[in-house]
């Protein structure tokens, strides 16, 4: 099928070369509106109309034809309503989830067993096979080096797969934001980088760098949901060909690795709207909740409730007082500035790596060096930092499992700088696990020092910093619910861990950015930021250098059209040139090959009236038009909120520019600025 479809388009490119020789031109292929390579590894990325849609046939639940009155001297708008195909998706669209879910709970947990065992294996304390080669129990040293041994060995390994598909490194969550907001990534969900992205992650976190699981699980959880969608050509045809379905399943999906990754349903939901939606459809918000209600019944039914959980602790109650919740205000504001200095630190030592780790063998050995060094500081901290997350979590949150003083100040430091190493290794892993834990000791060690004078005890300030530190990290405030869920406390807490997060919230975004939006260091295609100048307007951002079309044009002036720019949307205009519509590439590239040599003649205008039964084959008037007076930051607002692939700049009607996405993701407002 795919060797079907890449002829077909080869075909059409053919065509379209011969048309334009015939009238003289050349077509130069690096003006090409085809998939624009990035510094990103080796992935195209395609630009998404999120406003009108794809367009593909019957991918809309309503959509825009052109047609002659019957007069003949107008042309009036219909608009054409299909809501049992609304039904029919909705449906697929549970049903793929509900199978989805299963599969998503199955390869989530296994990942996770598989890291448990792998760090069960190479546990300090427990080395069977140390104690088989030397013939008694091993001295301290021999199982020091085997411990940093054994897991660099590991990280270096994942560092040569993650070679094999470029697009599992790292976390996953900054190129899915890019996807939700209309740059579809094409490498970002295949079999290849979910199967690379599942064995990274197990040799990484079992290797024993510090990173944690949510980034991966939300990519694996979306490779799930894509390939079941182009497994079934039922599911293929009415939900992956549509772009806006196909985002919607995916939003879904995301949801349901996050909450995979908490064990806390509702938490994973409300995180995955924070982290990837500048803008939410509320009406994805019932999948999302589908599926991840699926995979939590699913996890309950087979006897493992709490097997994917970030931890599991009782606590015992309390009386808040004003003191106490004057303390949780302090305590977020701490936790705030740190977690912000930890995104500084992260994005500082991204540009030096960028600048000075260009080549395989320097990525190699990078890795293995941050692997050594963090493995050489964990060892000599004791046992009980040498497990998973979940064990490291649920000691500093046990009251009878209280690390020493030494301990809980050291442990910080060390995770701190570990954690902003490991996060620029490339390699598959999340920081909201580690983050968390960083955040707890840092309560623990604030627990000590004033907990005697609180109605709260240590761990309860252990889980207040918890929650506050991540979520300075990662700028949510899902970490309260998942407090809430994961302790089953919905009163005392609820205030207090509610005040602390949305004081790290709001200190934190008055230093840093979210630690997930990276997308310029590490050169991924996506919306840019809003303008920095609050005195632009739309005039000031838009391009006048715009290819468009009118109704009266013939096949060979389209074709010129097509051939000599880059755009993707082709603005229509009347002859006085009043913006009518516009027309998508492939369109216009239909109506080229469309028409025969004696039909040469044909107009643009009377190729649409013949194109009733053809839902995608039209002139699209759902297109957005600004005025040139409109702020700029209207401009950055329509793209992140609504998504459409272009935004027309028109006086009275008239056209006098555009503003495309395609432009906006390659260059930036920089570029516009500058036409």
């Amino acid at each position: 099928m795919e060797g079907t479809e890449e002829g077909t388009e080869e075909g059409k490119a053919g065509l379209l070369s011969g048309l334009l020789s015939q009238a003289g031109l050349k077509r130069d292929e690096a003006d090409l509106p085809s998939p624009v390579q990035t510094a990103w590894p080796t992935s195209s990325f395609t630009i998404m109309d999120q406003y009108s849609g794809m367009r593909s046939p019957g991918s809309a639940d309503s959509a825009c034809l052109l047609r002659r009155s019957s007069s003949g001297n107008h042309r009036t708008l219909e608009l054409r309503s299909q809501p049992q195909s609304a039904v029919k998706v909705s449906r697929m669209m549970l049903l793929l989830l509900l199978v989805s879910g299963g599969v998503i709970v199955a390869s989530t947990y296994l990942i996770d067993k598989a890291i448990k065992q792998t760090l069960e294996w190479r546990r300090p304390s427990n080395p069977c096979w140390c104690e088989f080669l030397h013939g008694s129990p091993c001295p301290w040293g021999i199982r020091y080096g085997l411990y940093v041994v054994s897991g660099s060995l590991m990280v270096g390994l994942a560092t040569l797969v993650v070679e094999w598909a470029p697009s599992a490194a790292g976390s996953g969550i900054p190129p899915m934001i890019s996807v939700f907001e209309g740059v579809y990534l094409h490498d970002l969900v295949t079999w290849r980088t979910g199967a690379v992205k599942a064995i990274g992650l197990i040799l990484s976190i079992g290797g024993g760098l510090s990173i944690g699981k949510e980034g991966p699980f939300v990519q694996l959880a979306c490779v799930v949901c894509s390939l079941l969608m182009q497994f079934n050509k039922c599911f293929k045809d009415n939900l992956f060909n549509d772009g806006i379905v196909r985002i919607q399943v995916l939003s879904a999906a995301a949801a349901a690795g996050v909450a995979c990754t908490f064990g806390a349903p509702l938490a994973g939901i409300l995180f995955s709207i924070e982290v990837h939606h500048a803008q939410y459809d509320t009406s994805t918000l019932l999948y999302a909740f589908f599926v991840s209600m699926v995979t939590s019944a699913i996890l309950w039914l087979s006897s493992q409730p709490n097997s994917l959980a970030l931890f599991r602790v009782s606590t015992e109650p309390f009386q808040v007082t004003a003191l106490d919740l004057g303390t949780f205000v302090l305590a977020g504001a701490v936790s705030g500035m740190l977690g912000a200095c930890f995104v500084r630190l992260t994005f500082i030592i991204a540009r030096w790596k960028i600048a000075v780790i260009t080549s395989r063998p320097r990525r190699l050995g990078f890795s293995v060096l941050v692997c050594c060094l963090s493995l050489c500081a964990w060892f000599p901290l004791g046992a009980q930092f040498h497990g998973t997350q979940r064990s490291i979590l649920e000691s500093l949150f046990s009251p009878t499992a209280s690390p020493p003083t030494y301990q809980l100040v050291l442990f910080p430091l060390l995770k701190f700088v570990a954690t902003a190493l490991a996060l620029n290794t490339c390699l598959p892993g999340g920081c909201f696990a580690p983050s968390f834990a960083i955040g707890a000791s840092i309560g623990s060690v604030l627990g000590k020092l004033i907990a005697n004078s609180l109605g709260a005890s240590a761990q309860d300030l252990a889980l207040v910093c918890a929650a506050a530190y991540s979520g300075a990290v990662t700028r949510t405030l899902s970490p309260t619910l998942l407090v809430l869920e994961l302790t089953n406390r919905s009163g005392d807490l609820s205030i207090g861990t509610g005040l602390a997060v949305m004081t790290a919230y709001a200190v934190a975004s008055r230093i840093a950015p979210s630690i997930y939006r990276s997308h310029e260091l590490l050169s991924i295609p996506h919306m840019p930021e809003m303008p920095p100048n609050p005195n632009l307007h739309a005039a000031d951002v838009m391009s006048i250098d715009v290819q468009c079309v009118s109704l009266t044009n013939s096949r060979t002036q389209v074709a010129l059209a097509l051939g000599t720019g880059t755009q993707l949307w082709f603005p229509c205009v009347d002859q006085t040139g009043h913006l009518l519509g516009e027309f998508f590439h492939s369109d216009l590239t239909d109506f080229t090959l469309s028409c025969s040599t004696e039909e040469h003649g044909h107009d643009l205008g009377g190729w649409v009236s013949q194109q009733e039964g053809s839902l995608d084959r039209t002139l699209c008037h759902t297109h957005l038009q600004l005025s040139p007076n409109a702020p700029a930051v209207l401009v950055h607002r329509v793209f992140k909120m609504l998504g459409p692939g272009a935004v027309y700049v028109t006086d009275a009607g008239l056209l006098k520019g555009a503003i495309f996405k395609q432009a906006l993701v390659t260059h930036g407002y920089k570029a516009t600025l500058t036409d």
